[in-house]
């Protein structure tokens, strides 16, 4: 699960929903936000987590914002965090 890590939020519900999510970058997409990346402090410390998280074993995505991602998690997780599994 990787709660608030990235977004996956197919069809949102409300204008103010899809103009937040248009704003952050996650519109309709598997995205981590904009605001997120912004916030983070210790980029290196970040890039170790996002790789020590894509080197465990998983097939699905379970986030809280979103539907659930279980077709080519991994590989979509990767790219949604800039990353190559």
């Amino acid at each position: 699960m990787v709660t608030d890590l990235v977004f996956h939020v197919l069809s949102p519900v409300g204008l103010l929903t899809g103009l937040i999510l248009r704003a952050v970058g996650a519109h309709r997409v598997l995205a981590q936000s904009r605001a997120l990346r912004l916030m983070l402090r210790d980029r290196e410390a970040a890039q170790r987590n996002v790789e020590r998280t894509l080197a465990l074993d998983f097939t699905r995505v379970v986030m809280a914002h979103g539907v659930i991602v279980d077709v080519d998690a991994k590989a979509r997780l990767a790219a949604a965090l800039q990353l190559q599994a």
